[in-house]
């Protein structure tokens, strides 16, 4: 939330705790202290080019270091879902490789915003995804927030199965 108090962080981070979450996610103002906070307990995720991903790449990438640098365990990123419309694939593939190389060995995941997407640039974004985790040979995980990104065939692919995103059809 664009107005959320460092108390209100407090708050989410004890609730992660209590409840045993995987990580705790939150704006990058407040990775530095959230990771102090949190003294190692559960690992402090952030977004980057958030909500919209429609910041240049090197700002994304900027904040993405940034981030990492004060504690950072994990990044999620939005795609620049303006470029992918525009069909200009090579901006996309570019925003992904820049923020992961900011991010390093760390997490990576990439949010899709799929409500905004044609069935066509659905299937764009898979495969741009899948090309590109497969050249990074398995750092990255992908975030995949729609069910609807299936094969032709309708099996899911193996992506979301591999990265922890969409476990079965039935989730």
């Amino acid at each position: 939330k664009p107005e959320a108090t460092w108390p209100q962080i407090q708050t989410l981070c004890d609730e992660a705790i209590a409840n045993h979450t995987a990580s705790v996610c939150i704006n990058t103002c407040y990775v530095k202290q959230a990771v102090e906070y949190m003294a190692g307990r559960i690992p402090v995720c952030c977004v980057v080019g958030f909500p919209l991903g429609a910041m240049d790449t090197a700002s994304k990438a900027f904040e993405a270091k940034t981030a990492i640098e004060n504690g950072a365990a994990e990044v999620d990123m939005v795609i620049n879902i303006g470029r992918l419309k525009n069909k200009e694939y090579d901006a996309v593939r570019e925003d992904i490789r820049a923020v992961k190389q900011a991010v390093g060995d760390k997490i990576l995941k990439v949010i899709i915003e799929t409500c905004l997407l044609t069935e066509e640039e659905k299937e764009e974004q898979a495969r741009l995804r899948k090309e590109y985790i497969a050249s990074i040979k398995n750092n990255m995980r992908a975030h995949l927030n729609n069910i609807s990104i299936r094969e032709k065939d309708g099996t899911i692919t193996d992506l979301g199965k591999k990265y922890g995103g969409i476990k079965d059809t039935q989730s």
